[in-house]
C-alpha cells in the first residue's frame, strides 16, 4: 500500500536513507497504533539519475506494507503530476510536447487521458481534456494510466 505524505524529494535525494520520514500514526488498513519500520525500497522518479530509497512501515497486526511516497506523483509514475499537466497543457494550447522530454512518453498520457475521459466522462464529453483531467483527478482516478 502506498501512503502519499509531506515530504522533499530533494532532501531525499541529499539525504538518502537518513532522511526523516514522518512515520504514519496508526496502520491504514486496521487501524492499529503500532507500526514498525521495515526498512527502504528504491525508487525512481524523474529528474533524478539515480533511485531515491522510501521508507516502508510494517503493522504487526494485519502484515500490510505501507511505502511512502512524496505528494505530487501518482501511482506508479515516476513524472510530476504537476510536469504531466504542464505535458498535457502545452500539447492543448500549442499543438506540442514539452521540449527536453520524450515525445511517446508525453504521448503515451495524452492518449490514455483522452481514452480515460471517453471511459468515465462519456464519449460525449465536451468540456476539453484540461477539465477531462481535473475531472478525473477529482474523481480519484489517475487521468493519464492506461488501466481502466
Amino acid at each position: 500500500m502506498i501512503v502519499k505524505v509531506k515530504a522533499d524529494i530533494k532532501q531525499i535525494f541529499k539525504l538518502g536513507k537518513k532522511y526523516k520520514w514522518q512515520k504514519p500514526a496508526k496502520c491504514h488498513h486496521c487501524k492499529e497504533p503500532t507500526l514498525w519500520g521495515h526498512g527502504f525500497v528504491l525508487s525512481f522518479f524523474d529528474g533524478f539519475d539515480q533511485g531515491l530509497y522510501l521508507k516502508r512501515y510494517r503493522c504487526p497486526y494485519c502484515h500490510t506494507v505501507f511505502k511512502l511516497k512524496p505528494f505530487g506523483y501518482f501511482k506508479r509514475f515516476q513524472a510530476s503530476v504537476k510536469l504531466i499537466f504542464s505535458s498535457i497543457l502545452n500539447r492543448v494550447y500549442k499543438g506540442r510536447y514539452l521540449p527536453g522530454l520524450s515525445w511517446s512518453r508525453q504521448h503515451f498520457w495524452f492518449t490514455a487521458l483522452k481514452r480515460n475521459i471517453a471511459a468515465y466522462l462519456s464519449n460525449k464529453w465536451s468540456k476539453g481534456v484540461i477539465a477531462g483531467f481535473i475531472e478525473l483527478v477529482r474523481m480519484g482516478k489517475i487521468p493519464v494510466t492506461r488501466s481502466i
